[in-house]
Order: C-alpha cells, then sequence, then structure tokens
C-alpha cells in the first residue's frame, strides 16, 4: 500500500501541477522518513494516504468534466473512498471536505452557466456512502459506539490539547526532516508561498489539500478524541505538493533579468538535494519502535537478590506474554504499596508517560515523588519510550 501511495500521488500531481513538480513529489514522499515508518509499522495509515489520493483524483475528474459519461467515474469515487473508510474510519473526514468542495461549487455557480458537473459528483457521494455502509453493515451498531465515544472519558489527556499537537506535530516532523527544526522554519515560507499559489490556481484544488486536515480536528476536538498527528497522515501527499509549489514559486519570485534561468535551475536544484537529504534520514525508520529489551537488559545487570520488578499499564502485556519476564503487573496503588512493603528495592519498568498520568494518576505520582529514573529507552514512536524507576526502601 505504502509503494502504491506513490504512484498514486504521481497521478494526482499531473491533474494539479506540471511533470516536473509530479516527479520531485513522488521523489520526496518515496525517501521520506515518515512514508517508510508508515508504511512498515502503520499500513493502516499508508493505505488510507493511498485511497484518499485516488478518490482525490477521481473527485476533480469528476467536478471538472462539464459532460456526464457513464456511471465509471462515480463508481471509481465510490470504490476508493469505500475502501479508505474501510481501512480507517477517518476517511469520512476527506469525503466530507470533498463534500465541502462539491458544495462550495454548487454556490458559486448558480445564477450562471457554469460548465461544472455536478451530478455525476453526487452519484460519487452517494455510492461512496452506500459502499461503506455495505462494508461496514455486519458491524455498524458496534461501529458507531466505538466512533462516537470519547478516548478516556473523564481523565486528563495532554492528547487531547490542540497545543500538544501542534508541538508534537513539530517535534515529529523536526525528527524526520533533514536540518531538523531549522528546516521547518524555513519550510514555514516555503509552505506559505505553496499556499498562495495553489489559490490562485485553484480554490478547489487547494480545498481538497486543507479541508480534510480542518474537518478531521474539529471532529475530534468535538468528539474528545485524542490528537494524534497520525490522524492527519492522509493528507501527507498533499503537504509534499504544496512543498514542492512552495519552492517552484520561491525561484519564480526570484527569476528575473537574466539571473531567470539560473534561479530556476537553482530551484530544482534545492529540491533534488531536499530528496537526497531526506533520504539520508530513512535508516533511522528501522529502528524499534519501543525498546524493550533495553529495559529488560538493564534490570538484568542491576537487579539484585529480594529486588522487585513490577510492570504497569500498558508494559504489562508485552513483558509477561512476550518476553515472559514472570514480573508482576501492578494496576493499583495498593497492589504497588503491597509489593513495596515486602521488598527492600522495587523496580518499575513503564511507557508512554502521557497514557500512564491519566491512566494510573496515584502511581504516576507516587513514581514522581519516590522513585529515581534509572534509564529511558527511546524507539521511533514519539512519547512511547520505556522508562526504568527504583525505589530504595532504606532511603525512605
Amino acid at each position: 500500500l505504502g509503494v502504491a501511495s506513490i504512484a498514486a500521488l504521481y497521478r494526482f500531481a499531473l491533474r494539479v501541477a506540471d511533470g516536473r513538480e509530479a516527479i520531485f513529489a513522488a521523489t520526496l514522499l518515496t525517501v521520506s522518513y515518515h512514508h517508510v515508518w508508515f508504511s512498515q509499522n502503520a499500513r493502516g495509515y499508508t493505505g488510507l494516504l493511498l485511497f484518499t489520493l485516488l478518490g482525490s483524483s477521481a473527485f476533480l475528474d469528476m467536478l471538472r468534466d462539464p459532460q456526464p459519461r457513464g456511471i465509471g467515474a462515480p463508481l471509481r469515487y465510490g470504490l476508493w473512498m469505500a475502501l479508505a473508510t474501510l481501512i480507517h474510519a477517518t476517511a469520512v473526514f476527506a469525503v466530507a471536505a470533498h463534500g465541502l468542495v462539491w458544495l462550495c461549487s454548487l454556490w458559486t455557480s448558480r445564477g450562471r452557466n457554469a460548465r461544472t458537473n455536478h451530478v455525476q459528483v453526487g452519484a460519487g457521494f452517494v455510492l461512496a456512502g452506500g459502499l461503506s455502509l455495505v462494508l461496514y453493515s455486519l458491524v455498524l451498531p458496534q461501529f458507531f459506539a466505538t466512533l462516537l465515544a470519547p478516548t478516556m472519558p473523564g481523565a486528563k489527556v495532554e492528547w487531547k490539547n490542540p497545543s500538544w499537537l501542534v508541538l508534537e506535530t513539530l517535534r515529529g516532523l523536526s525528527n524526520g526532516v533533514p536540518g531538523g527544526g531549522f528546516t521547518l522554519a524555513g519550510g514555514l515560507v516555503i509552505v506559505t508561498l505553496g499556499v498562495r499559489s495553489y489559490a490562485k490556481q485553484s480554490v478547489a484544488v487547494l480545498g481538497t489539500f486543507l479541508l480534510g486536515l480542518v474537518v478531521t480536528a474539529v471532529t475530534l476536538l468535538a468528539t474528545k478524541h485524542n490528537l494524534w498527528p497520525r490522524m492527519f497522515f492522509f493528507a501527507a501527499g498533499f503537504a509534499v505538493l504544496i512543498a514542492i509549489r512552495g519552492v517552484t514559486e520561491w525561484a519564480r519570485i526570484f527569476s528575473f533579468g537574466q539571473l531567470g534561468g539560473l534561479v530556476a535551475k537553482l530551484g530544482t536544484a534545492a529540491l533534488a538535494v531536499a530528496c537526497l537529504m531526506s533520504a539520508a534520514t530513512v535508516p533511522t525508520a528501522w529502528n524499534p519502535k519501543q525498546d524493550f529489551e533495553g529495559p529488560l537488559e538493564l534490570v538484568a545487570r542491576e537487579r539484585q537478590p529480594g529486588d522487585a520488578v513490577a510492570t504497569v499499564d500498558m508494559t504489562v502485556m508485552p513483558y509477561a506474554e512476550y518476553f515472559n519476564s514472570g514480573w508482576p503487573a501492578v494496576d493499583s496503588i495498593e497492589a504497588l504499596q503491597a509489593l513495596e512493603a515486602t521488598h527492600a528495592r522495587t523496580w518499575i519498568v513503564y511507557c508512554t508517560p502521557t497514557r500512564m498520568k491519566a491512566a494510573q494518576p496515584e502511581i504516576w505520582s507516587r513514581i514522581e515523588r519516590e522513585y529515581t529514573v534509572v534509564g529511558t529507552f527511546w524507539g521511533t514512536l514519539g512519547g512511547s519510550e520505556v522508562v526504568v524507576v527504583r525505589r530504595d526502601a532504606a532511603a525512605r
């Protein structure tokens, strides 16, 4: 699915940009750390990316075609978006974005003889909805109950905070783009130029790029779901196209007089260098998502006779079922205190601090007060580091 999404981006790019931009967009996605990471570790999201690109291509084709010709185009759109929804329910946000673009097109074309194909677009939405319902028909009651249920209700979770989303997105991007934060700072100007260029070219195209992100964010906030950056990965192809266009626009702005040809070549060279630098970050995508072996080796090396080692929350399953460590799990402050009372030293191995704070607030508070961090083991999954802490009873 990840490989197919590269071809899908190229074909989509040819509809909204020239061949040069399409080639660079496909190349940059190919050597993108985030695309490689999702392709191997979160294939559902690359599938969502693939079918969103295919569906968006069909949508723009229908919107631009002034003469409806058969059911083929609506059927393609309905099939692609139904498959996207089957892979991940957030695809409905992309469909909603297409719907908003279509409604805006209807509004702006009223009262004048606009040659816009609204019939096939409407049929495409009907088919997308109908096919999605068929694919989900066996689990519809559970589907709606799960989809509309808030994440960890009643718990104060940083993942629901928009500021956390922004900071985590910037952190994740800085880890996966050449130059880190410095590149992101310059990239803001490039993105602004790209957005401005697409706005001049076609509001419908820009709406297809951006409205899905807006609808996703608003819906997640309204339903009190976690605002994970991966929920927006379906728009990765659009983001690449905007960045490529931004560099092209930068070169165009400074292309005047005798320097025009040279600046244009420098723009192409800059895109080529960006692809090479991005490729240099790809090998790190094969590092472990979470390092569970490191804590196992640390505890085995430093544990003393009579020490207790406990797991909590999300470390329970890997150490019990995969590593068969024999470490007891604690699920309450009382269970932890009982373990501490019978051992001179107590070790705790936990991961994903943000979730720990929300899921086990009492245990988290005790860890902060009475435990010392012995080791932190980072993986490629942001915010999911595995932490080893220890409490010495004699020192209390």
